[in-house]
């Protein structure tokens, strides 16, 4: 996608302690340009920041702009904090006690499903290659299958017809959604049960060998010096309350945005037509103020 779109690409494979391989993709500018690193949510791969094209995606506009983009998927460690200069969250899902979607309807289940994942699928959710199958022989070919996946899910994240151009449509089939881990579907259940931002519960026994307590600690967000920029709207998922909640936990909020479209959703922050006027330009501004000696123009 990247290449086709005339950029030059590069893909570094990373193993983890544990053994998993993780493929990040690099957008290369010039050597003294700033690195973005770039992380998408659960139960998608780095491939959305991609999905409105040149021009319009924001990995696009970052490589326009002259940095050295870089597509992360899911793992971070706690080390890479003290290399970050700031951070730039889009409605991150820390607290989700006002929650409106349906999604919520579905945590309970979570649990139930951990056992046979494990067993049939490694321990993921939605495995990849299956929904990709399905989306493509299913939805593409077929205006009905199309009409009731998208409603479904404007039903779970908000709906907001016209922010969404269906011409995206073949791009995102195939790839999204992707599988995602059970336990972190779980840890997140946990966090909206709890109203708690905590880490994962194994149970009393196994947290009191893991944590040395019969239950789990709470993260500690005053721990968090680095620069934060939090965007928010009112969607489904991530409430306003939720996103206050969270700035007043963090010590440095360095802005604090709410988009300017009464409608925009969860999935707007990457799909939506007018991502870059209500929310990138803003995110390249701030940017431009953390570093200014930084940035290099590439037309």
């Amino acid at each position: 996608m990247i290449r086709k779109a005339g950029y030059l690409v590069e893909s570094h494979v990373v193993m983890t302690e544990d053994g998993y391989l993780l493929t990040l993709h690099r957008i290369p500018s010039g050597n003294d340009s700033l690195p973005v690193l770039l992380q998408h949510g659960l139960s998608i791969t780095s491939a959305v920041w991609l999905f409105l094209g040149k021009g319009k995606a924001f990995a696009y506009l970052l490589a326009d702009q002259g940095y050295d983009v870089w597509l992360g998927n899911v793992r971070e460690r706690p080390k890479i904090a003290q290399m970050v200069q700031m951070m730039v969250g889009l409605a991150p899902a820390v607290f989700m006690n006002y929650m409106k979607s349906p999604i919520q309807y579905f945590f309970p289940f979570i649990r139930e499903l951990k056992i046979p994942m494990q067993l049939l699928f490694h321990g993921e959710f939605l495995q990849s290659d299956i929904v990709r199958f399905l989306a493509r022989n299913i939805c593409n070919d077929n205006i009905i299958a199309k009409i009731i996946y998208f409603n479904l899910l404007f039903m779970l994240v908000g709906d907001d017809p016209k922010q969404f151009s269906y011409s995206l449509l073949p791009v995102i089939l195939n790839h999204y959604p992707t599988s995602a881990s059970v336990k972190t579907l779980l840890h997140y259940a946990q966090i909206f049960e709890s109203g708690k931002f905590r880490k994962y519960d194994y149970g009393r026994m196994k947290n009191l060998f893991i944590y040395n307590s019969t239950e789990q600690p709470n993260y500690d967000l005053s721990n968090i010096t680095v620069s934060v920029a939090l965007f928010y709207d009112n969607n489904w998922i991530i409430s306003t309350e939720d996103i206050k909640r969270l700035c007043h936990s963090l010590p440095n909020v360095v802005d604090m945005y709410e988009v300017p479209w009464s409608k925009f959703n969860h999935v707007d922050f990457i799909l939506a037509k007018d991502a870059s006027k209500l929310v990138y330009d803003r995110i390249l501004k701030i940017m431009r103020r953390k570093n200014p000696n930084n940035i290099t123009s590439v037309k």
